[in-house]
């Protein structure tokens, strides 16, 4: 738990930081970089995230967006690289943010990328035996399964209906703030709010187009940069308005969560605990007869902390 606020803290602060550098080379008020983190803190959908990856790859997400504003190749095409070994999918997103907002020398940010992201895979598949991770190949929707676009509607308002519908005015603050900054996409400002908009719904078709399953992560950059639109864009009206439109959304996503420590994330479809699942993987060898237990290794030996009785090789069970 340590470890992951340290991650959480550490990573909050690098995207206020670079949020405040964007703030200030679009003209935007300094309360944007407060709006920012406000919203990624306090929305249902990024917080039920916490633990994961989510706010590692958005932070880089803002980092790959300022230096790309700034033309800085070099520096855009290493934090490329590093957004997709945080998250092969965020090669989507990241790459929408080069393409919107660096000018020159986009070949070479992404050739930096790709080097940088290889070094690790070619590594991967020499070590470890595979090219990218075993979990790839289960995040792939069967057919007839929620989609991308079901989902939303089929599972998260179904069961959480109100932190559904606190994700759901992020997102729509953010096709707000989107269409405002269409309206006056010559400017800076417009130009960078329209970036990171285009970046989380061509993440979302992505994974669409492949047919993942709907995990209530793979939301979270569609939020996070719709997140990021909505305050670029109140911040570009003034700091009073940007300040009291976010405290009010996270006063009431706050009030909605109920008091801390809290029993459960906002938004999980996760309905066990790490015991449960210790006590799951203890009954295995009952069930087999003592055969070992066929699947992928990082699933077995993380789901069930009995390593012992999985197998990636082993033929005498499923």
């Amino acid at each position: 738990m340590v470890a992951v606020g340290a991650l959480l803290t550490v990573t909050l602060a690098i995207t206020g930081w670079w949020s405040a550098r964007l703030a200030r080379r679009v003209g935007a008020s300094a309360a944007m970089p407060f709006a920012v983190v406000a919203l990624l803190v306090t929305t249902p959908l990024v917080v039920s995230t916490i633990g994961l990856e989510t706010y590692l790859g958005i932070a880089v997400l803002v980092g790959v967006g300022h230096h790309a504003l700034a033309d800085r190749s070099w520096a855009t095409g290493v934090l490329w690289g590093l957004a997709v070994l945080c998250r092969p999918d965020l090669v989507v997103p990241a790459g929408v943010l080069v393409v919107v907002l660096l000018r020159r020398e986009r070949l070479r940010a992404a050739v930096i990328g790709a080097l940088l992201a290889l070094l690790w895979h070619v590594w991967s598949w020499w070590r470890l035996g595979g090219l990218i991770p075993d979990t790839t190949f289960i995040k792939v929707s069967e057919p007839g399964s929620l989609t991308m676009l079901t989902a939303p509607l089929e599972l998260f308002a179904r069961y959480y209906p109100v932190s559904t519908a606190l994700t759901a005015v992020t997102v729509g603050a953010g096709l707000c703030g989107g269409i405002w900054a269409w309206r006056q996409r010559r400017s800076a400002w417009a130009r960078l709010a329209l970036a990171f908009l285009l970046a989380g719904w061509a993440h979302w078709a992505a994974l669409l187009a492949i047919d993942a399953y709907p995990q209530a992560w793979y939301f979270a950059p569609l939020v996070a940069c719709s997140a990021l639109t909505a305050s670029i864009a109140v911040a570009r009206i003034g700091g009073v308005l940007c300040c009291a439109g976010t405290a009010l959304l996270a006063a009431f996503s706050l009030v909605v969560a109920g008091p801390a420590p809290w029993a459960a994330r906002p938004l999980v479809f996760n309905v066990a605990v790490s015991d449960q699942y210790l006590a799951i993987g203890s009954e295995i060898p009952a069930l087999t007869g003592g055969d070992r237990v066929r699947g992928p290794g990082e699933i077995g030996a993380l789901a069930y902390g009995r390593a012992g009785w999985w197998s990636t090789t082993s033929e005498t069970g499923d």
